[in-house]
């Protein structure tokens, strides 16, 4: 089943929530002691975004926190199932796979008729990123100096940025509502990481363990180090890296928690577990762009709109009139 998270735990969850020896019945974690539907999380079926029948996000079921996946690795996930026996709501999750949705604006900087909108976060296909969170980066969104062999690239989010470039006002010249201009960009901007040693795309040295981030660290063993990357597409002095948003493949998973999902898919070579789940997200995306009728629909006729669903707002981008039962 693919659904979205409604309800969080009771009790704050961990590492040892992934083990498969956390409980006694696959359900009720040790350390808590205490039933699913209190230490376990709300999932809803999700609907087809093609369909005004919704009566499945109206169902629900609490699960444990080591029985759910990221859909990043769908298939890895579904690998020896028949498709006619997957749950209804894969269809539906990989139909959506192709939206993005703005979280909480929070700032406006420009000069007229540019202007560019700051946001705390932002939904692409199935997972939300936020300011300060770890992403890794296909490696198509390197400079184009660089080889496609490159290992994937994680990213330290700084900003948020919606870009609007020569906007004009609204036919009534009262109001600019950013429909009418030459061009809308969503890029993600911050830091960017490399295990490439190569000194022609990064700094040359590497980041002490102890100033890594702690999901970094498992990953810079076997001769592989962190380096900032350097040169290339930066966009400012502080070596800040710009990539429009198609670039993301997902969130840099814990390696701890790779091990817990996936015990006999793990490679000894740290730059081929940053590159998991990356033909699932873009084999995501690419069905959702020929099936999703909101994108496919007469209205999509830009670039854009062909291949992605801007949506104002994350239940838009799901077709959803209430979650968790709220409208």
């Amino acid at each position: 089943m693919a659904g979205i998270v409604t309800e969080k735990p009771s009790k704050p969850l961990d590492l040892m929530d992934l083990h498969p020896n956390g409980s006694e019945t696959g359900n009720v974690p040790l350390k808590h002691g205490l039933s699913v539907n209190i230490a376990g999380l709300r999932i809803e079926p999700l609907p087809s975004p093609n369909s005004d029948d919704k009566n499945m996000s109206k169902q629900h079921t609490y699960t444990s926190l080591r029985l759910i996946r990221p859909f990043t690795f769908w298939r890895t996930c579904l690998h020896g199932i028949p498709e006619t026996e997957w749950h209804p709501s894969i269809h539906n999750a990989l139909a959506a796979s192709a939206t993005i949705s703005l979280i909480d604006r929070q700032q406006f900087k420009g000069v007229w008729p540019n202007t560019d909108i700051y946001s705390r976060g932002i939904f692409i296909g199935a997972e939300s990123y936020w300011i300060g969170d770890m992403i890794r980066l296909l490696p198509q969104s390197t400079p184009a100096n660089m080889p496609d062999t490159i290992p994937t690239l994680v990213m330290q989010i700084r900003n948020i940025v919606t870009s609007f470039r020569n906007l004009r006002p609204e036919p009534d010249n009262r109001s600019v509502t950013g429909d009418a201009c030459d061009s809308i960009s969503i890029t993600l901007q911050g830091s960017v990481y490399t295990l490439d040693s190569n000194k022609k795309y990064s700094s040359g040295e590497s980041i002490p363990a102890e100033l890594q981030r702690a999901d970094m660290r498992n990953y810079d063993r076997d001769g592989y180090h962190w380096r900032p990357l350097s040169g290339g597409n930066h966009i400012d002095e502080d070596n800040l890296f710009a990539a429009d948003f198609p670039a993301v493949i997902s969130r840099l998973y814990d390696h701890e928690a790779l091990r817990s999902w996936f015990p006999a898919l793990l490679s000894p070579s740290p730059p081929q577990l940053l590159t998991l789940g990356t033909d699932s997200t873009l084999a995501a995306r690419s069905h959702a762009a020929e099936t999703d009728e909101r994108i496919i629909g007469p209205e999509s006729t830009t670039e854009e709109t062909k291949s992605w669903l801007w949506s104002g707002c994350r239940a838009e981008a799901l077709d959803l009139a209430t979650v968790n039962g709220l409208a």
